[in-house]
């Protein structure tokens, strides 16, 4: 069965008001508004999209600032105001579309904000780095027309504008990328410690190297590329459907071949699994859930599952394979700020 620690004893999490939501999507928000606002979050799906479309009219606002020269207290002014005029739920429906179309213009990652800004010794070099907060996952455009989609607690920096002989991104976490050919610059994409760099040209591929996990993964759609592995000369290209597995602690590399569309079902928030390994299971729904797994039966480690997923929360994928098997879970945060413990076992 699946059990929900003192989940009849919590209190539901409030609504944030509204410029506690501006002030989370803007990056400004306290920790403790921050732990409010992904608590409202979490509760049910909904509410997810209402942040996404929040987070989309309040980029469209800053823009149309931007453009006019508007006075932004002024711009924020006004769209509290028209949040408290009509219910939030009623008006995110009627900016929806507008919105949407916006989006398709606007590529500056909505969810998206910037860390870190400074100069470096190369003048006019801006170093940013953007962040996919927890449950919102969007593409976001680089200087050269290159798409990239960034998972939950994800992060990716890079040089502005890119150099003239190359373009170098660096990656934590998990990313999609559709790369803009470009044969005098290559593309080049490297994990945190410059644990493996990725070249290409025109290319779509999928990157996983969350800090901590044993193996980075790179999985190929179309294209081609080439790893270069710290310490190895050898030339190592990948085909489309493969999936490169290195371990940064030997210094080791595998391929295997793969269904690419099961590797990247994510960045459409969707988790889909085809009689897959438990452990590679657990793995993508702790990254896409932001939790982390804790096995009391060892034999979980044996089982293969089939099941796809989305727009659910975690609730719904753990009810759904408490139904589909004899395991039992419970979650837990051990403190505020912690990622929940799942724990599993079985019956």
């Amino acid at each position: 069965m699946c059990r929900i620690a003192n989940k009849t004893m919590m209190m539901e999490p409030t609504v944030p008001e509204e410029l506690v939501l501006i002030r989370y999507l803007r990056g400004h928000a306290s920790p403790s508004e921050a732990q409010q606002v992904e608590a409202w979050i979490d509760q049910r799906v909904e509410n997810k999209q209402i942040v996404a479309k929040l987070a989309l009219l309040d980029h469209a606002q800053q823009t149309l600032v931007r453009i006019s020269g508007r006075d932004p207290k002024l711009a924020l002014m006004k769209l509290t105001h028209q949040i408290k005029r009509r219910s939030l739920v009623r008006m995110l429906k009627r900016v929806s579309v507008a919105a949407a179309i916006l989006f398709g213009i606007l590529t500056i990652g909505i969810y998206f904000f910037p860390r870190q800004q400074s100069g470096n010794a190369i003048a006019d070099t801006t170093m940013v780095t953007l962040y996919a907060k927890d449950h919102l996952r969007t593409p976001i455009s680089l200087p050269d027309g290159t798409i990239v989609y960034l998972n939950a607690g994800s992060q990716l920096t890079y040089a502005k504008p890119f150099a003239e002989n190359h373009r170098l991104v660096s990656i934590t976490g998990e990313a999609f990328f559709e790369v803009v050919a470009d044969a005098n610059r290559p593309f080049l994409v490297r994990t945190a410690h410059d644990e493996l760099t990725i070249r290409v040209l025109g290319t779509v591929f999928n990157v996983n190297a969350y800090p901590g996990q044993q193996m980075i993964r790179t999985t190929l759609v179309s294209g081609s590329v080439q790893l270069q592995v710290p310490g190895v000369k050898e030339k190592i290209f990948l085909k489309p459907t493969q999936r490169a597995l290195f371990s940064p602690k030997d210094n080791k590399l595998k391929l295997e071949t793969v269904d690419v569309s099961d590797e990247i079902e994510w960045r459409k928030d969707r988790l889909v699994f085809k009689n897959t390994p438990m452990d590679e299971v657990l793995r993508r729904v702790a990254q896409f859930y932001d939790v982390v797994f804790k096995i009391e039966s060892p034999v979980i480690h044996t089982y293969k599952f089939t099941g796809s997923f989305e727009g659910k929360t975690l609730d719904d994928v753990l009810n759904y394979m408490k139904i589909s098997s004899k395991m039992k879970y419970s979650i837990k945060r051990e403190s505020p700020g912690d990622k929940p413990v799942v724990t599993c076992e079985i019956n």
